[in-house]
């Protein structure tokens, strides 16, 4: 026997009921920038080597405006500059995203059709439980 299909339009039916839950920590609100010496990263800790090309951007950066120790080191092969930074300095990467997490709550929401709501933690909890409940008497 042949199975059927379901229509587009029960599959557009069944789609419109979905629920989510999600408890979240929104980076906007719920995070803050921190620092090389705060989060104890790796380059901070032990210093790190950085190697350009030789006469770069990067390499006119580093020697002109980054305002960082180093040192010169040798690099393999002369078409590129290799430079070591001692530990103790903001890394290069500290712009790009070294942040902490506040001391703050996640959000707990439900979303809906449309529709999405941030829930006290134990009315989520109730209303995640008792769809969990619903389905498993659906579908067993």
């Amino acid at each position: 026997m042949k199975r059927r299909r379901p229509s587009r339009r029960a599959i557009r039916a069944s789609n419109d009921r979905q629920q989510h839950f999600r408890v979240v920590s929104p980076i906007p609100t719920h995070w803050r920038p921190a620092t090389c010496a705060e989060l104890q990263c790796e380059p901070w800790q032990h210093g790190w080597k950085t190697i350009v090309p030789a006469g770069s951007i990067q390499d006119d950066y580093i020697r002109h405006h980054s305002g960082r120790q180093f040192e010169i080191v040798r690099s393999d092969d002369s078409a590129n500059v290799a430079f070591y930074f001692p530990p103790g300095q903001v890394c290069f990467g500290s712009h790009e995203g070294h942040i902490t997490k506040l001391e703050r709550e996640p959000l707990f929401i439900h979303s809906e059709l449309q529709r999405k709501q941030v829930m006290e933690p134990q009315a989520w909890i109730d209303k995640s439980q008792n769809t969990l409940e619903q389905l498993k008497k659906t579908y067993g």
